[in-house]
């Protein structure tokens, strides 16, 4: 190891991927090249030893811990990992993972937005933490820091993380024209394997393009539910503020005798609806909060999918541009990853079509809850009739009334805006369920060609 590399860094491009996969024990069956040059580990070195080979001194052993735990229950997870090179330079990456039958797959892109300086000091303390106390303490840390940033829980960090990485790496591969690289065709041999990588690269990166629109696309959508989850808590605190009134109305209308008999009666009324309300407010919210976190997990498993997609146009690009390539090799490994994507994909395509149900029956909860508004104005209007028919009545129950009418106006906008940003939300899930369900037939056709292929030989 060179010490005078440990405070240097290796440099590689936000347009790269780093591909490898692990047995079940962590020890790494295949790697692409873009891992083995900014590793600094031949292929044949690379293989066969654990994933650790590249662990810095300065990641806390509490990230690998909570990474591990993630993907061996068999879930997906992403994590920011500072990684070190065999002459003692370093790396950082934002390292996802999903789990296969008898393995892992992991892929790696460059951080590029403001999220990893957040991290790299909650690293730090994490590091100094585990020095001197335990990794269950660091593990703390880690989940207080997030707190502190406005994250639930690791998950909730992870979802957003992966979505920002993606969306600002998207925008920076498109701003500048990043394409996979051109193929000199006249140098490479026609092989059916050759054609078929050929094929594949084709399909894909066509896909790939759409994809990468959509996820920038979804920045509104990302934007829809911080809008979504205000209103919903501008409207909680209007709805706090009317508990008592329909009492008040009771109250005040015994006091004034027979003058307040039809006050009383449409006192009643009201607080029937306020009840009414505050039983569909209750449902609403809690529903929100649900509906935020199934859009939440729907847009990652996306960014999921996008990064997967792109890996299988990444193998097929070092593959073909290899020229001296053993494509039988690079052909068996890619249709294992194709067999290994498909489940991942259906699993996809499972969360945005339980996601997208939930918005419909939330979307029903807007419309129930404008009927209750419209049936409060109606018990407003009441009110106001009522209460002019004395001078003693008008100023009794006026202050009540404007009350009603002020609710009324107060939650009306938030919830027309909920209700327009839903159907946002709407066009999302429709747009990624065509994309994935798209690249599930894709898959299975390349399985189909394929077959053919090796039938034909």
């Amino acid at each position: 190891m060179n010490a005078a590399g440990l405070n240097q860094e290796t440099e590689f491009g936000i347009n790269e991927l780093f591909i490898s996969y692990t047995n079940l024990e962590g020890i790494i069956e295949s790697g692409n090249s873009v891992f083995a040059r900014v590793s600094g580990y031949s292929h044949d070195r690379l293989q066969g030893a654990p994933h650790s080979i590249v662990r810095h001194a300065d990641m806390p052993k509490a990230v690998f811990k909570l990474f591990w735990s993630t993907i061996k229950s068999k879930k997906s997870i992403c994590a920011y990992v500072k990684n070190r090179s065999k002459d003692g330079k370093y790396y950082w990456v934002l390292a996802t993972a999903f789990p296969s039958d008898n393995g892992y797959f992991s892929i790696r892109i460059k951080p590029s937005t403001e999220i990893l300086n957040q991290v790299k000091k909650i690293y730090s303390e994490m590091v100094a933490i585990e020095k001197n106390s335990s990794v269950d303490e660091s593990t703390a840390h880690l989940l207080k820091s997030l707190n502190q940033l406005g994250y639930d829980s690791y998950q909730d960090f992870s979802y957003d993380a992966l979505f920002k990485e993606l969306r600002s790496r998207t925008k920076h591969l498109l701003e500048n024209n990043h394409t996979a690289e051109s193929i000199d065709h006249t140098n490479v041999g026609k092989s059916s394997e050759y054609k078929f990588l050929k094929n594949l690269k084709l399909v894909c990166e066509t896909r790939l393009t759409n994809l990468r629109r959509v996820i920038l696309n979804a920045e509104e959508s990302f934007q829809v539910t911080n809008s979504i989850q205000a209103q919903t808590s501008e409207v909680i605190a209007a709805c706090k503020r009317l508990n008592n009134l329909g009492l008040n109305m009771s109250v005040t209308a015994n006091k004034l005798g027979s003058d307040g008999v039809s006050l009383s009666v449409v006192s009643n009324i009201f607080q029937k609806n306020v009840s009414n309300v505050f039983q569909k407010f209750d449902e609403f919210s809690k529903h929100s909060i649900t509906m935020v976190a199934q859009y939440r997990e729907s847009l990652y498993h996306s960014c999921m999918a996008l990064l997967q997609w792109e890996m299988l146009v990444y193998l097929a690009n070092e593959s073909l541009g290899a020229h001296t390539g053993d494509y039988k090799k690079d052909v068996r490994n890619i249709m294992h990853v194709i067999g290994v994507l498909r489940p991942q994909l259906l699993s996809t395509m499972y969360v945005l079509g339980d996601s997208f149900h939930g918005l419909g029956t939330y979307s029903k909860q807007i419309k129930s809850l404008l009927n209750t508004f419209e049936s409060l104005d109606v018990v407003r209007i009441g009110g106001l009739v009522e209460s002019s028919r004395t001078a003693q009545t008008e100023e009794s129950f006026a202050p009540y009334v404007r009350e009603i009418t002020n609710f009324i106006e107060q939650v009306q906008g938030p919830i027309a805006c909920i209700d327009k940003s839903s159907s946002k939300l709407d066009v999302f899930y429709k747009e990624f369920q065509h994309h994935i369900s798209d690249m599930a037939y894709e898959l299975v056709e390349m399985d189909m060609m394929n077959t053919t292929r090796k039938a034909v030989i």
